[in-house]
């Protein structure tokens, strides 16, 4: 850079930080620097000033504000009582209170016996600027002090006034009544904030009113009251400690006339002469140091004006701005390094200009190839190119003496380095499409044309477009591990992700999902809204969680977690996954709710690989309540385990006949004659002994092993009932599952006509949930039951959907009521349930059997109820017919 043209601009750089610097521009980082330098000259306070502070404490323990005059009367009685040297009050009392509160403040001036000031200070009422002053009553005892601060242009307060004139008579600030200098001060008093304001004395005025302050604390010391308080505005930004009371303000410009160190301000000038030095210096060197050594100098020089400026405050108590030095330097540095850039940049635009004259064609045929074909000199430009590169490309124009880079995808001239050969393929942008190229790069190295020792090297780039064939491998690829409706996982393909998490993190979690009530979607608003319905509850599985997500089945999704939860944790992450799966679907103008259970399964819980931890999570899932969920736990494992054996067992067992029937009587309670029996069927297995009806018939049901099992137990008692010399009712029950999955008409029909026992002597037992959901097909089940001969008896009423409603519009002949009443019985509870459900019988028109008695009192008080039928271990446990005087009768040859 030229001589003149350089001192025209650092002379332009100056002047723009100067007037920046008269604008005060730079004021917020003087702030922050100053409060630096304080900070580094720390020093302690005289400790001869304490602050009774007016705080949120004492203003609530007062309960008032303005404080009652004899509140403040009280305060400076305690102080002068503790032995308090002077109090000085920052509290306005230039107004009158009532009568007896200014007279027993003004009592407690005159005891202070003129120790104590009283603040006055100027401020605007309307247009004019008046002084504030005590009450005449109240000064006669008191001084007056001036509690007026001064801020400058960055709001900041760092000055206060000596003294104030008023008819002719000087009131001192507290700075100046409290300090007590031995010379004379100037009009204002800048404050030295290097005084550590934490460490003055505070105490709160609701502690010194209650006696809660030692005296020692107060003997002897300086005393300034104020307020403190958020709620009463009394705060001042300074250096240093940011914002600070106004009364900690005072304090700081008393505890600053102590020290005798009110600060002598230079502002700018210092910082201009600086300037105007490093201004010469920049235009004296010509430019012949370089950025950087001019940025180190830079540095040094920042740090030594710091340290002068901490100096000079330190020792002197002098202070100037140096951010304005700062300020020139850093724009002479960046003014360097502008420099430099331009020189670099003439540079580089004459080694291209000489580059572009070097280059050279390299003549080279091509001949018309199906593949692209690009020839590349050693000078990196396109000598010859085929037809079909510039299809594939997508180019109009010619190709030759272009970069390859400029005429290649991004993706592809990344991957063409220096030294780059072999083959690849590349998903690239070409125009507004993705294309899939492969890529073949060849180098080939050619003699000097002169017969000169060194050889160039060309580079032939042979690529095709094998987008089509890609997208065909890809679909198939995903066919195979995706969903085709939704997108989800495959089971295979979620198999995979969680075997990959297996061994990199501490804990998997896998879950299940299953959506209930999405078949009853299907049945009833078609498969299409179905598959959308599903859709939907996917994408709001995927967006909640952010991981892969499966599908297991046709309302089954599956996903995992890669780390472990707690049983808290894991309920609240299912609770909300399962809100947001359960809120309403809109569809084609549909709303479907859909219900959410979930069965999870951990590492930290189980063992195994990814699908032994799906399984497991089948298992539990199995076990979840509706809305709820099921954790797998290891011992859940070993009783499905057990439950699975004990299912192979069953089928077993109907194969081998190791089923047989007892009976258990039902008997008219007037007369004791035996009524009815109830078939029960029980199991003896070979290894397990006799197994619990309470264990196998809920597996049954569960895994459908019932319509089979129910089956002979029907064909069974028939076939024996008809065999034996008696002309009672046979009860026999009949699973809900058998009503909904197989024909229970044609197979009573069935049964009835080949062991000969007539329909109208058989009571087939239901339970109350078969008639939940009022299915019509059931019902006409149970209609044609009845019109051949067949009665009714609803089992266990009273423990599952009793409703008036369906008893008196379903078919039912009988009312059986559950032995968990009966056996309570004489319990007053259970005496109104059985009274009321004997009752609502009677005016139905239905019979009533109650199971369970088990003790005469039972029995009697039945009876006394007019219930006809008693059935329970007062009158026999089930048994073998035979044990009842049941048998068969002779076959006649």
């Amino acid at each position: 850079m030229r001589g003149a043209l350089r001192a025209g601009l650092v002379f332009g750089l100056l002047l723009v930080v100067l007037v920046a610097g008269w604008l005060g521009v730079f004021l917020p980082a003087d702030h922050a620097l100053s409060g630096l330098r304080f900070r580094a000259t720390d020093r302690a306070p005289s400790g001869e000033i304490v602050l009774v502070e007016i705080d949120g404490q004492s203003l609530a323990g007062v309960g008032v504000w303005p404080w009652p005059r004899s509140v403040h009367g009280a305060i400076l009685d305690k102080l002068m009582d503790a032995g308090a040297r002077e109090v000085v009050f920052d509290v306005d009392f230039s107004a009158a209170s009532s009568e007896e509160e200014d007279a027993l403040f003004e009592a407690a001036l005159e005891r202070a016996g003129g120790y104590a000031f009283l603040a006055a200070f100027r401020q605007l009422s309307g247009n004019q600027i008046i002084l504030s002053y005590p009450l005449a009553r109240f000064a006669q005892y008191a001084s007056a002090v001036l509690v007026n601060v001064e801020t400058e242009q960055d709001g900041l307060l760092r000055k206060v006034p000596a003294a104030l004139l008023r008819d002719g008579s000087p009131i001192p600030s507290i700075a100046v009544a409290l300090g007590q200098p031995d010379g004379a001060l100037p009009q204002t008093i800048e404050i030295d904030f290097g005084i550590d304001l934490n460490r003055v004395d505070r105490i709160s005025a609701i502690d010194l009113l209650e006696g809660k302050i030692n005296p020692g604390r107060i003997v002897d010391r300086q005393v300034v009251i104020g307020a403190t308080a958020i709620e009463l505005r009394d705060f001042f930004s300074v250096p240093r400690f940011g914002i600070v009371s106004g009364p900690m303000a005072q304090i700081a410009a008393a505890e600053t006339v102590k020290a005798g160190r009110s600060l002598q301000s230079y502002g700018l000038w210092p910082a201009l002469a600086v300037l105007a030095l490093l201004g010469l210096v920049s235009i004296g060197q010509g430019g012949a140091w370089s950025p950087r050594r001019q940025a180190v100098l830079a540095v040094f020089v920042a740090l030594v004006t710091e340290i002068v400026a901490w100096l000079v405050l330190r020792q002197w108590a002098i202070g100037f701005s140096t951010a304005l030095v700062h300020a020139g330097l850093a724009g002479l540095v960046m003014l360097a390094f502008l420099d430099e850039r331009a020189v670099r940049f003439r540079q580089h635009q004459r080694v291209r200009a000489q580059r572009a004259l070097m280059q050279h064609m390299l003549a080279q045929v091509v001949t018309d190839n199906f593949n692209g074909i690009l020839v590349v000199d050693e000078t990196g430009t396109i000598v010859a190119a085929s037809d079909a590169a510039a299809a594939i490309l997508g180019r109009q124009g010619e190709l030759v003496g272009q970069a390859p880079g400029a005429v290649l995808p991004a993706e592809l001239g990344e991957w063409l380095g220096p030294g780059v050969s072999g083959a690849q393929q590349y998903l690239c942008r070409i125009g507004s499409r993705e294309r899939i190229l492969d890529v073949v790069a060849t180098r080939s190295p050619l003699a000097s044309p002169d017969g000169a020792a060194e050889q160039r090297e060309v580079l032939c780039i042979t690529f095709k477009d094998i987008t089509e064939e890609r997208r065909q491998a890809e679909q198939l690829s995903y066919l195979a591990s995706h969903d085709a409706v939704t997108g989800a996982l495959s089971r295979y393909a979620l198999e995979e992700h969680i075997a990959g998490q297996l061994g990199k993190v501490p804990a998997v979690t896998a879950v299940l999902v299953r959506l209930d009530r999405l078949r009853n979607v299907s049945a009833t608003l078609g498969h299409d809204l179905a598959d959308s319905v599903l859709c939907a509850a996917y994408e709001r599985l995927h967006t909640h969680l952010g991981v892969p997500v499966g599908r297991l089945g046709s309302d089954l999704f599956a996903f995992c977690w890669p780390f472990g939860l707690g049983e808290g944790e894991l309920a609240e992450e299912l609770g909300r996954l399962g809100a947001a799966l359960e809120a309403p679907y809109e569809i084609n103008e549909h709303i479907v709710v859909l219900g959410a259970r979930f069965g999870v399964s951990s590492t930290r819980t189980a063992q195994g690989g990814a699908s032994d931890l799906l399984q497991q999570a089948e298992i539990a899932l199995r076990s979840a309540s509706d809305a709820g969920f099921a954790v797998y736990t290891a011992s859940e494992g070993e009783k499905t385990r057990a439950q699975q054996a004990l299912d192979i067992a069953m089928r077993r067992a109907l194969e081998h006949r190791e089923f047989f029937l007892l009976y258990q009587p039902q008997m008219a309670l007037e007369s004791g004659e035996m009524v009815g029996v109830e078939a029960l069927v029980r199991w003896q297995d070979p290894k397990r002994g006799l197994v619990s009806p309470a264990e196998f018939i809920p597996l049954a049901e569960e895994t459908g092993l019932i319509i089979a099992l129910g089956e002979w137990v029907l064909r069974a008692a028939c076939q024996e009932a008809a065999s034996w010399n008696w002309s009672g009712r046979l009860s026999i029950n009949v699973s809900p599952l058998q009503f909904k999955l197989a024909d229970v008409v044609e197979l009573v029909e069935d049964a009835t006509r080949q062991s000969g026992f007539p329909a109208s002597r058989l009571d087939i037992e239901i339970t109350e949930g078969l008639y939940v959901g009022n299915d019509s097909a059931v019902i006409a089940a149970l209609e044609r039951l009845r019109e051949m001969g067949c009665k009714i008896a609803i089992d266990d009423f009273g423990t599952g959907y009793s409703s008036l409603s369906y008893l008196s519009a379903l078919p039912a002949d009988k009312i059986k009521i559950d032995q968990s009443f009966v056996r309570s019985l004489p319990d007053p509870g259970s005496e109104a349930i059985v009274e009321t459900i004997a009752a609502m019988a009677g005016r139905l028109g239905l019979s009533v059997i109650a199971e369970g008695v088990e003790t005469a009192e039972q029995r009697d008080y039945l009876r006394g109820l007019g219930c006809p039928v008693g059935q329970g271990y007062l009158f026999s446990r089930p048994v073998r017919a035979e044990e009842l005087g049941l048998k068969a009768l002779p076959i006649a040859v």
